[in-house]
């Protein structure tokens, strides 16, 4: 696995970090995790991480926003499609957990160790894995950032999750 200890965005403007895996840009099968710490100032909008990301950004990502909620989405052609739009429960100025595990083409997404989100959709099944975020000012960090190639997903608690097919 690729292995990242802390990354720091701070400025007035978006974050974004390309990551690979042994020089690899595409893995269709695959678990990414990192630990956030986004709002370190007040013009942080969200910080999040994005996977199966194309060359134009068209992909899926996946974030904790300032209103405490988190939000799944995907990009298409320069439009943003909600999967999953404010789930609340997220206290955003505390560190979490964001785990995201590709299988073929089913997704799934944790947040703290809890499943969120399972998502079956065939529109992206490889891409590249991105660390971003939306930010007027202050300071974003990624900590604990890890790639790997081997996901696992046996023995899920799939009751809490919501479950979305998309085209």
């Amino acid at each position: 696995p690729i292995s990242i200890s802390t990354i720091n965005g701070s400025g007035g403007e978006d974050q974004t970090f390309t990551l690979t895996f042994n020089n690899i840009l595409n893995l269709s099968n695959f678990t990414l995790k990192t630990i956030t710490a986004a709002f370190s100032g007040a013009d942080v909008v969200w910080v999040g991480v994005g996977f199966r990301v194309q060359a134009n950004g068209d992909g899926y990502y996946v974030y904790i926003a300032s209103n405490n909620t988190l939000g799944i989405y995907k990009y298409i052609d320069g439009v943003w499609v909600a999967i999953a739009d404010a789930v609340p429960g997220v206290d955003c100025l505390l560190k979490h957990e964001i785990k995201i595990v590709g299988l073929g083409d089913g997704l799934y997404v944790f947040l703290d160790g809890i499943l969120k989100l399972f998502l079956i959709d065939t529109q992206f099944l490889t891409g590249t894995f991105t660390l971003c975020s939306e930010s007027g000012g202050g300071v974003v960090v990624w900590e604990r950032v890890t790639l790997e190639d081997n996901p696992e997903v046996n023995g899920l608690d799939m009751s809490g999750a919501m479950c979305v097919t998309c085209s």
